[in-house]
């Protein structure tokens, strides 16, 4: 059962934990050390409710309002991503081993050892971008992704806006002031004046980007997937969205942010 396989595998790490129903959603909770609320997504379950698509959106917003400290699991991430789903765990909870990114190097990664690690430390995987900067003591602690700028002509004068596509750790790790140093350091070699990037509001309210300056835009509505028999998930549309093997599941949505420097 979904819930007694994560139950167990985060008690493993020593941690408190308690199965919980709430009435604000017809799926279980597993609590941990009184604080730590895991929204656990059942494909069981999710076959036999009726949800309206912003459930899960609605339900995070709710979280955020009430100050709980939640993050969503659901069964195919699990089942498909389970050491990277354990670690975001492990890393809320503050349980994680630390690094400090002044004590690691600035990099330039190839795009082969970018997507490998984003393979394995990132839910959503490998992404296409222009630069792959990395901080890096021998083994590679943390990695974040850039896309070229692009011509904004929506205000005056127009200006150029790049976007932080991904950004990792390595698992089971948390890397002090990374995202912090990483920023500087491209601001530096490209002289960059407007940073955007996009949250998952499945996984936390996005305040850590609050902290380096960014600033909340706009909330993205949630996007609808396809769930296969074999835990396969692929945006839907109206190609693939048929099949008695197949699920229709929303996620949370997204949060746009972003650093004007201008």
């Amino acid at each position: 059962m979904l819930i007694n396989d994560i139950l167990k595998k985060v008690e493993s790490f020593g941690l408190h934990c308690r199965v919980v129903k709430l009435n604000t959603s017809p799926f279980q909770f597993i609590c941990i050390v009184n604080k730590i609320w895991l929204h656990i997504i059942d494909f069981k379950t999710y076959k036999t409710q009726v949800l309206p698509s912003d459930f899960l959106s609605s339900f995070m917003e709710l979280c955020q309002q009430q100050e709980m400290e939640c993050m969503t699991v659901f069964e195919d991430q699990w089942y498909k991503q389970q050491p990277i789903i354990l670690s975001r765990i492990i890393h809320t909870t503050k349980q994680s081993k630390r690094v400090f990114a002044r004590t690691l190097e600035l990099s330039n990664l190839d795009k082969t050892t970018a997507e490998n690690f984003y393979n394995q430390n990132h839910l959503l995987g490998s992404v296409a971008g222009w630069k792959n900067i990395a901080l890096q003591k021998q083994t590679v602690y943390a990695v974040a992704t850039f896309s070229k700028s692009r011509l904004m002509n929506y205000d005056l004068p127009h200006f150029r806006s790049y976007e932080l596509l991904r950004f990792a750790t390595l698992n089971q790790y948390s890397v002090t002031g990374g995202l912090s140093k990483i920023l500087t350091h491209f601001i530096e070699i490209t002289g960059a004046k407007h940073i955007m990037t996009y949250t998952d509001s499945a996984l936390g309210s996005g305040k850590s980007f609050e902290i380096l300056g960014f600033k909340y835009i706009e909330t993205v509505p949630p996007q609808a997937f396809i769930i296969s028999s074999n835990y396969i998930r692929i945006p839907s549309n109206r190609n693939n969205d048929t099949g008695n093997s197949l699920l229709k599941v929303y996620n949370a949505g997204s949060k746009k942010y972003v650093l004007d420097l201008r």
